[in-house]
């Protein structure tokens, strides 16, 4: 979850004498807002800008992934300025010989979204098609930290 209790057009809040950005006086779990990568393939069946807007609502409140090294997002997420730690949403690496596009977004529990059905058809499109060629490379150990439980 971004921020507890977050609304759409929350205004972001920074308490004087501290570093850590709240929401309607909640503190923010997460990051500060995404920047979408809207010329990429992936989006072919998702028309989208390079920010988030009312269509990504039910994906952008959800949790990023801290990678390990700056890496090219197709989503980034925007971390407090306090850490700015490389986060992602959506992110594609090659990586022990395959190819890998990495979530964490949660798009199959947000089925009852038209704009999440939307976006996860256009995903499974783009991983069907010769486009699917990540360019960036991970170690397998680096991706096994990713979703270590």
């Amino acid at each position: 979850m971004g921020c507890i209790d977050q609304l759409p057009h929350a205004a972001l809040l920074i308490r004087k004498g501290s570093h850590r950005p709240e929401i309607r006086g909640k503190l923010c779990l997460n990051g500060l807002g995404q920047l979408i990568d809207a010329a990429h393939p992936i989006f072919g069946g998702f028309p989208t800008q390079s920010h988030t807007n009312w269509q990504w609502w039910a994906m952008a409140t959800q949790r990023a992934v801290i990678l390990p090294r700056p890496m090219e997002c197709i989503i980034a997420e925007m971390d407090s300025y306090a850490y700015l730690r490389p986060m992602a949403q959506l992110v594609e690496f090659r990586c022990g010989g395959g190819k890998v596009l990495l979530s964490s977004m949660g798009l199959q529990n947000l089925q009852q979204y038209p704009e999440a059905r939307a976006l996860l058809a256009s995903v499974y499109a783009y991983l069907a098609s010769e486009e699917f060629a990540p360019k960036q490379e991970l170690e397998p150990e680096e991706a096994a930290a990713l979703v270590k439980g």
